[in-house]
């Protein structure tokens, strides 16, 4: 009777150490899963911007882009699809970030029927001034509403706080 009672407390032991072990890989898989920005449309990006040459495209979409915080910032958007995808976009008067904050773009196609928001990246600094860029191999002229966030550096993909927005039209 005793052998008996030690070997159900050894089976539940190694059942419950079992469990605890199949949780943490679950709980370790979610916060990588979390961490990784996951935002898949199918989008081809193009990484080899040469933002040179985006300063002085001819774009056939634009827009101002106005302060939703508050603030005295604005910008203007520009995008053209020919045979790549091109977005420039420049600012003014944004404040001044702490190390644990970034800027960061996003294109909308606000159509319900194909809702979808792509992040451009981080805005870079180009001769002293803030700029977002972005290429595609695919035709993201419809995504014709843009964002500007303002992002902690905790590794959470979601759009945090707005900062300018704006819609792109057809010139």
């Amino acid at each position: 009777m005793q052998n008996t009672l030690s070997t159900q407390k050894g089976s539940h032991s190694i059942i419950i150490i079992i469990l605890v072990v199949i949780i943490a890989l679950a709980i370790g898989f979610f916060i990588q899963k979390k961490k990784t920005p996951s935002i898949d449309t199918g989008v081809q990006v193009v990484t080899d911007v040469n933002v040179d040459e985006m300063m002085v495209q001819q774009y056939t979409h634009q827009g101002t882009l106005d302060d939703v915080s508050g603030g005295s910032s604005s910008g203007v958007a520009k995008a053209i699809f020919d045979n790549t995808y091109k977005l420039l976009v420049e600012f003014e008067n944004l404040p001044p970030l702490s190390s644990d904050f970034f800027y960061e773009g996003w294109i909308v196609n606000k159509n319900p029927l194909k809702f979808d928001v792509i992040s451009t990246g981080a805005l870079i600094e180009k001769n002293g001034a803030l700029i977002n860029t972005y290429m595609s191999q695919n035709d993201l002229t419809d995504h014709d509403f843009y964002v500007l966030t303002l992002e902690p550096d905790d590794g959470d993909p979601a759009p945090a706080e707005h900062i300018l927005e704006g819609t792109l039209s057809t010139k």
